[in-house]
């Protein structure tokens, strides 16, 4: 697949990756995706998890990718972010607003929720369930047809199953 434009946003130490952009067509629909955290993809890397995030972007439709998640951490294994003294980071709350605003204005735009149950550490979950409910009012508002929140389904305990455990063939149905 061609990457037409990718950008990543990562905190001064490294540790802390806020957003990852890829542009892989011309299409102006673009989607957000909100994982669990970063694992090991930046702008010029893909890995195994991005890699099928833009396999998904593709198949889809969609032009563009936007990665953020509940936590900034950047971590090959996510059992390692309890061990991490902050693994939210320091200006993942405010990145998280900006994404949500910018999906709830933009019609054009959809948002797509894949932690997986890991999701549940701190609650993280349910503080940004409730933040991106705020978004869709306003989305819902100015766009009442406009897409909810999606997932590729639920996993056992209800969480948005992860992108990496489930077949290229699931499609999108709304989350919430």
């Amino acid at each position: 697949m061609k990457i037409i434009k990718s950008t990543a946003s990562f905190s001064i130490c490294k540790k802390y990756r806020l957003r990852l952009t890829k542009r892989i067509s011309k299409s102006s629909r673009e989607i957000i995706f909100i994982g669990l955290n970063p694992s090991t993809a930046n702008s010029i890397y893909n890995d195994a998890t991005l890699s099928r995030l833009l396999d998904f972007t593709s198949i889809w439709g969609y032009g563009s990718l936007e990665v953020i998640n509940l936590f900034a951490r950047v971590s090959k294994n996510p059992v390692l972010l309890k061990t991490c003294k902050d693994p939210i980071g320091e200006g993942n709350d405010l990145e998280l607003k900006k994404r949500m605003r910018s999906w709830s204005e933009n019609l054009y735009s959809d948002l797509w929720l894949g932690w997986g149950v890991n999701g549940r550490f701190m609650n993280r979950d349910i503080d940004v369930l409730g933040v991106i409910k705020k978004f869709y009012s306003k989305r819902h508002e100015k766009y009442p047809y406009a897409s909810k929140p999606l997932s590729l389904g639920r996993t056992k305990g209800g969480y948005p199953r992860h992108p990496l455990y489930v077949a290229k063939k699931e499609i999108l149905r709304p989350f919430c």
